[in-house]
């Protein structure tokens, strides 16, 4: 079935592994890496995993805690070698890895801050001018920029880059091949990213260009291929440890999937849902699950796991424009759960196909005019969070 959906949506390439009971049951990496070129994908291309490298950036921390470098609750400004500032007084004094890692700091998304970072120093000195939205702790409130901070934590408490510290302390004993936004771009192997744009004339695929930016790798920019997502959520199944080596033990692993903020949703069931330390997690019928979805410029990403049953998956795509990472996710989740295939497709195209609009449907706008001079407003604007 899902070979079948990539070239009816003009979807590039596809890598999915599926663990049930511990084992794997499918691994499988479709269609072409480069469709141009006709280089077609499989286990040992390179994806981004997007905001999946999370759960990596914070496994880094769980490993720092473990080896009695911080406390999770310790302020990270009592151990640094250097300040790191916050907007208030109350944060930067306060502030936690834990913190850090679930979202807690009261920081907005300020994701356009980061255009104008060449560097990851840059973007950890200017988080002291972005305004909170909220208190501290006070509730979990996405946030990437606190993530490349949390990676910097982690160098400054090693004394190594943190794209090193992956390898060493997580990559290379997991058997994993990894690489790095910005640092493979030469790499035959990476395949290629791609936009699909939606009209009512069709799809169209368009190649997009690589990031050669490293300075935000930690919350999002780890490169895998199908082969070393395999041993990835084999290590997650198998509850900190893969082959006998084990990076954190079973109370460390228990802590880090933990949620640190809980909220309800309401609807046709009702669901407790949850961010702990780098992962999603959600109350299902089938036990605790443990999830986080990755997204980027020609790129999707989903990795989830039960850590009662050990089943799990991992998919990434290169491309973005249809949900294609969400709708297998949905899909899998599903039959490993005994629910059968619902038709997912019909659902996510038809609200997309429900967005789109002929011009001639397109509803009337009448001329207005500007409530202000015209070119008053044109200037040349600093920030000193945003440049």
């Amino acid at each position: 079935m899902i070979g079948e959906f990539l070239p009816k949506y003009r979807v590039p390439a596809l890598a999915l592994t599926v663990m049930e009971n511990g084992g794997t049951v499918l691994k499988k990496t479709y269609g072409y890496a480069d469709v141009e070129n006709g280089i077609v994908a499989d286990d040992k291309s390179m994806f981004y995993i997007s905001s999946c490298t999370k759960a990596f950036t914070s496994l880094l921390a769980a490993m720092a805690v473990q080896e009695g470098r911080i406390g999770w609750d310790t302020p990270v400004n009592n151990v640094l070698p250097c300040e790191l500032r916050f907007f208030d007084s109350t944060t930067t004094r306060l502030v936690s890895m834990r913190d850090m890692a679930a979202h807690m700091t009261g920081l907005p998304r300020h994701d356009f801050m980061q255009d104008s970072c060449e560097t990851r120093e840059q973007l950890v000195h200017r988080l002291r001018y972005l305004r909170p939205v909220i208190s501290l702790r006070e509730r979990s409130e996405y946030q990437n920029q606190v993530y490349v901070a949390l990676g910097w934590v982690l160098e400054q408490l090693y004394g190594r880059s943190y794209e090193q510290l992956i390898v060493d302390k997580i990559a290379d004993p997991l058997g994993m091949e990894v690489r790095f936004r910005g640092m493979a771009a030469d790499d035959e192997r990476l395949a290629v990213p791609y936009r699909l744009d939606f009209s009512m004339d069709g799809i169209t695929r368009t190649r997009l260009e690589h990031s050669t930016s490293s300075m935000d790798n930690p919350c999002g920019g780890l490169i895998l291929t199908n082969d070393a997502l395999e041993r990835w959520l084999m290590f997650l199944n198998g509850g900190g440890e893969l082959y006998g080596t084990r990076l954190i033990d079973e109370k460390a692993f228990e802590t880090w999937i933990k949620p640190v903020y809980t909220y309800e949703v309401f609807g046709a069931d009702s669901l407790l849902r949850g961010y702990a330390l780098g992962w999603n997690t959600q109350a299902t019928p089938y036990g605790l699950m443990v999830s986080h979805g990755g997204v980027q410029a020609g790129y999707q990403s989903d990795i989830l796991f039960y850590p009662k049953s050990k089943n799990g998956l991992c998919v990434v795509t290169n491309c973005l424009g249809i949900p294609m990472s969400e709708i297998v996710r949905l899909m899998v989740t599903d039959v490993l759960a005994g629910q059968g295939k619902p038709d997912y497709e019909s659902f996510f195209l038809e609200k997309y196909a429900g967005s789109f609009l002929t011009l001639e449907d397109a509803p009337e706008v009448r001329p207005t005019a500007p409530t202000f001079v015209t070119g008053s407003e044109v200037g040349i604007y600093a920030d000193d969070g945003y440049g």
